[in-house]
């Protein structure tokens, strides 16, 4: 099994015109998606958008493409699917029995494919703040919005990738700043759901960091970040 590429923990510079760390396949399928996605308001956001701008390096095996434009998601999802199908992949839309009445109006999932690899793709409605920027890629969300999602993100889920993410944030970002950024995203984060993000880090194995590609030292400079979070 191949190897996950390593995580760097920032390094990059916003605003960056060419994206840098982004692999050819998901560099693609991102390009030509956002190249009929952005007439519906779509941006790349998510893992990939972390990479283009110069965060992290770290394995993702989605590309998530938002938008705040209500109806969006259905008006793009013939568009993106046809563009891609015309440009050589297999694309196939991904379904699950958990999906709730009237839910696919703000989220399709499809799996894409070139005969070796594979990713996927979510189209999706998110609320945004910020104009996006734009990028060889296409537009990317704005940092802001970025970090806004990704810390509503590790509160409410807690993935190691969310706290890897929030960590490289914490390299530009005061932590004042990036806490008032979620809130005014959403509004609805508690102190204590905060709180207990933080106290949920404090019990998670260093192991658990291994398969994104980090050793015991950039696990002890993680921690060290994030330190200052509430508990």
């Amino acid at each position: 099994m191949k190897k996950p590429p390593t995580v760097s923990v920032g390094g990059g510079r916003y605003g960056l015109a060419v994206t840098a760390h982004i692999d050819d396949f998901y560099r693609d399928v991102a390009t030509i998606a956002l190249g009929v996605g952005e007439k519906h308001g779509f941006v790349l956001g998510g893992g990939v958008a972390w990479l283009v701008n110069g965060l992290v390096r770290r394995h993702t095996e989605d590309i998530d493409l938002f938008t705040d434009t209500a109806g969006a998601v259905r008006a793009a999802a013939v568009e993106v699917t046809q563009a891609l199908t015309a440009a050589g992949y297999q694309v196939f839309r991904e379904t699950g029995e958990e999906m709730f009445a009237g839910m696919d109006e703000d989220l399709r999932e499809y799996h894409v494919a070139d005969g070796r690899r594979a990713l996927r793709l979510t189209l999706t409605r998110l609320d945004r703040r910020r104009a996006p920027v734009v990028m060889d890629v296409g537009p990317v969300m704005h940092l802001d919005d970025l970090v806004a999602s990704k810390v509503a993100a590790l509160v409410n889920r807690r993935e190691v990738r969310d706290y890897i993410d929030v960590a490289a944030a914490l390299e530009r970002y005061p932590l004042e700043r990036v806490l008032a950024l979620a809130h005014a995203l959403d509004d609805s984060l508690e102190p204590e759901d905060i709180a207990d993000a933080g106290r949920y880090l404090d019990r998670l194995d260093d192991a658990r960091f291994a398969v994104y590609g980090l050793g015991a030292a950039e696990v002890a400079a993680l921690r060290g970040r994030l330190a200052p979070w509430p508990r």
